[in-house]
């Protein structure tokens, strides 16, 4: 079992009010997780894997939106990992049916070898520096099982507004554009890469 980074400190302090710092209260209403769905089912179509019964890891599943996307669809094994307390209270009283997890998702990663065949990551890369993002994708290949896939969502360097983007979470570390994003999956060993708008 190999050490893990250690995480930078402000981190926690951050998260533990991630939704009262940012003003991030609205949004979390049945009609917000039910239209976030439907722009989830469209935007990540022939992405996710037909087997219903995939165990599926959403690492920082925030406030479950894609949890609730995945049980609204029929999956029936899903696991969400979040820093976030107030994050973890609203995917818990959403995604009922699905495992939430309040803690780091490289421990929990680390700890699970070759467990789940979908692992996905809506905007979590830009907040690790270069060595963690090398480190995490190591352990996100270890915990996919054969054939396994990975979906990221991250914010684009190159749209004229990642500088706004970029600068509004005090937490983001960096940015890619979808050439070096792949350039880096391939050095880890990911294929058949695909970038969407």
């Amino acid at each position: 079992m190999a050490a893990l980074m250690p995480s930078r400190r402000y981190r926690q302090e951050y998260y533990n009010k991630y939704l009262s710092v940012r003003g991030d209260q609205k949004g979390l209403e049945l009609k917000d997780y039910r239209e976030d769905a439907d722009l989830f089912k469209a935007h990540l179509r022939n992405w996710l894997p037909p087997d219903r019964n995939t165990s599926v890891l959403d690492m920082g599943c925030g406030d479950g939106k894609f949890l609730f996307t995945l049980e609204q669809m029929g999956y029936t094994d899903t696991t969400g990992v979040d820093l976030s307390p107030e994050q973890i209270a609203q995917a818990r009283q959403w995604c009922p049916g699905a495992r939430i997890i309040q803690g780091e998702v490289r421990e929990f990663l680390q700890e699970n070898p070759e467990k789940f065949g979908l692992i996905t990551g809506f905007d979590i890369i830009e907040h690790f520096g270069k060595d963690e993002l090398l480190h995490l994708l190591s352990l996100i290949r270890g915990s996919l099982k054969s054939g396994g896939r990975v979906i990221f969502q991250t914010p684009n360097a190159v749209s004229p507004w990642a500088g706004t983007v970029s600068y509004g979470d005090f937490t983001h570390e960096w940015f890619f554009t979808p050439g070096g994003l792949s350039n880096i999956l391939y050095l880890q060993g990911f294929t058949k890469f695909e970038a969407r708008a």
